[in-house]
């Protein structure tokens, strides 16, 4: 099965490949670090000079409304909108804790009356045991990945967070330190091997293929031993 997100090939009974995964997992783990950030960019980065005189109509707004907007408080799906003037994002916790609801609502729960009768249903809600806060809900959605991966919605969580992360990023200016390996993917030979800060080992941005710390240092013993092989010159033949 081909992965819904990305053209890579996702893992049998599941929508969403193992890198497309990895990154939605690293923005759940991201989104609480940005949160003290984005409160920090809640006041404008630009100030008019002591003493100038302007020919505003009236005052400036005090704060960043798109940093305020993400911080506020919201609902996890846009309302019903007939006059077309509802503008902008979903807040943070407002979509993290809405997509955990919906996740909820999707698992089954297994249970069984005073009979004995074994009842399905959906569950009642999420709860998140960290706190219903961003940290809380983030964690809650990590958890439940091995889940979300299996249903074709996936894409929709990927997308919803991407979108969200990179508009953060765009407040805060604080982006994942991305370093390219040295050597190739052993996997198609790209040199595209990645590390990123946050995340654990290496990615190739070509394949998706991914190793941990231990399989990469095993890749450079390997590579390195067929590069010191190959500048061995070649024994000298004896005549008989």
């Amino acid at each position: 099965m081909s992965c819904t997100i990305c053209p890579r090939p996702a893992t049998d009974g599941t929508y969403a490949c193992p890198a497309c995964t990895r990154e939605l997992r690293a923005w759940l783990a991201e989104l609480p670090a940005q949160v003290p950030l984005l409160r920090n960019a809640l006041l404008p980065e630009g100030r008019p000079a002591q003493g100038r005189i302007s020919a505003r109509a009236s005052a400036p707004v005090p704060v960043n409304l798109d940093a305020l907007n993400l911080l506020g408080p919201g609902q996890p799906d846009p309302p019903e909108d007939p006059y077309g003037d509802t503008t902008g994002p979903i807040p943070v916790r407002a979509l993290v804790s809405g997509w955990a609801g919906y996740i909820a609502y999707e698992h089954q729960a297994v249970s069984r009356d005073s009979h004995g009768t074994v009842q399905v249903r959906p569950c009642d809600g999420a709860h998140a045991s960290h706190g219903a806060t961003i940290d809380g809900w983030c964690r809650w959605l990590t958890a439940y990945l091995p889940y979300a991966v299996t249903r074709p919605w996936i894409r929709g969580l990927h997308t919803q967070i991407g979108d969200l992360i990179h508009r953060i990023r765009t407040l805060t200016h604080a982006t994942p330190y991305r370093r390219r390996m040295a050597l190739p993917c052993p996997e198609c030979s790209a040199f595209a091997l990645t590390e990123t800060s946050g995340q654990w080992g290496v990615t190739c941005e070509v394949c998706g293929n991914h190793l941990d710390p231990e399989q990469y240092d095993a890749h450079v013993l390997s590579t390195l031993a067929t590069y010191t092989a190959q500048a061995q010159p070649a024994p000298e033949s004896t005549a008989p």
